[in-house]
């Protein structure tokens, strides 16, 4: 910033017209549904054209980082978990990322996020919980195995969900992404869901009790039994 607190133009490689956005965002404090200044002030603070101003916003709309609104102008967006998803999903792909890695961080993360669950969750996500377990119990009785499934996503996503801690939520893109990509790798059997079942009752169980040792023990092998799913089929495609 120059004397008399006048900002001057961005300069060197760090200091990038698309950084200085961001870092005005968090600068000023906004918040999702806050509106950005104007591209006229904007573009004076940054000592930009328009032209080159709207390229850059451009890029953190794509981002999800803004939105420009009809009558609002510019604003900040609300974080987006299904654009996140699409996100990782393509640079899983692009980047080739092997599918025992990521399963083998979600193990790590899922653990770490049960005795926050334990100490936060509430009465109403104690009841979802129990209510995935009866949607389970019932799609198996139905021999529905694609609502199974479906049920057990929610349960992975709710784990993360009960913890109100909103960095911890940030995870529900990764679980619903690794979901999808088991269904697309593996089968289940009825005999392999029904002891799915057991196991998320025996995680409830625990957790509700506040046995937090238990509930990752059951969790953990649970998790890896997954992890040996995927090896096994990766080598079989070798």
């Amino acid at each position: 910033m120059a004397a008399g607190g006048k900002t001057t133009a961005l300069q060197g490689p760090v200091e990038t017209l698309f950084e200085g956005i961001k870092a005005m965002i968090i600068d000023q404090r906004l918040a999702p549904g806050d509106r950005l200044p104007t591209e006229t002030e904007m573009a004076k603070k940054f000592g930009v054209s328009r032209h080159k101003l709207r390229e850059e916003l451009r890029g953190l709309t794509a981002m999800g980082i803004i939105e420009a609104t009809p009558r609002r102008g510019t604003i900040v967006r609300a974080y987006d978990a299904d654009l996140w998803a699409n996100n990782l999903a393509f640079h899983g792909k692009v980047n080739g990322y092997e599918l025992a890695d990521a399963h083998e961080a979600r193990i790590a993360m899922e653990l770490s996020v049960v005795p926050v669950v334990v100490r936060n969750a509430t009465s109403k996500e104690w009841l979802r919980f129990e209510n995935l377990l009866s949607k389970m119990d019932l799609s198996l009785e139905d021999e529905e195995l694609d609502q199974f499934g479906q049920a057990d996503q929610e349960f992975h996503e709710l784990l993360v969900e009960a913890t109100h801690n909103p960095l911890l939520q940030m995870l529900r893109p990764m679980i619903r992404w690794l979901f999808e990509e088991l269904l697309r790798s593996s089968t289940r059997t009825a005999e392999s869901a029904r002891k799915d079942y057991e196991d998320h009752r025996a995680i409830v169980k625990a957790m509700r009790a506040g046995d937090i040792e238990q509930a990752q023990a059951v969790l953990e092998s649970h998790l890896r039994q997954g992890l040996k799913s995927i090896k096994a089929l990766a080598s079989k495609r070798k």
